[in-house]
């Protein structure tokens, strides 16, 4: 009793090395999914570059609250084009990164 619980949904990314982006899904076949859907406290995002890796541990609420700014461009793609997300740009979540190119 009194220990503090978190929820995390846990994210990585090949492509966030050449893009600059961050990932977010919302909705997959018509579906509600990921943003939309998840009960958990942060994203724990790790962007993969080889045997490296960045690790952003983003609450999920600044992330919210990113969306409803319009910080964002929406894109379709994944799963035969079934998934519909949000690029956010990488730097926009600098203050949360934890771990810069650490070996995987």
């Amino acid at each position: 009793r009194g220990a503090l619980e978190a929820k995390y949904e846990v994210k990585a990314d090949r492509l966030a090395v050449k893009t600059g982006n961050l990932c977010i899904e919302y909705e997959c076949s018509g579906q509600p999914s990921g943003i939309s859907t998840t009960e958990a406290n942060y994203y724990a995002y790790f962007i993969i570059d080889g045997s490296h890796q960045e690790l952003y541990l983003i609450p999920v609420e600044r992330i919210k609250a990113l969306i409803s700014q319009g910080a964002y461009k929406k894109m379709s793609g994944g799963d035969g084009y079934r998934s519909r997300f949000y690029l956010i740009p990488k730097a926009v979540f600098a203050e949360y990164i934890t771990k810069r190119r650490v070996e995987a």
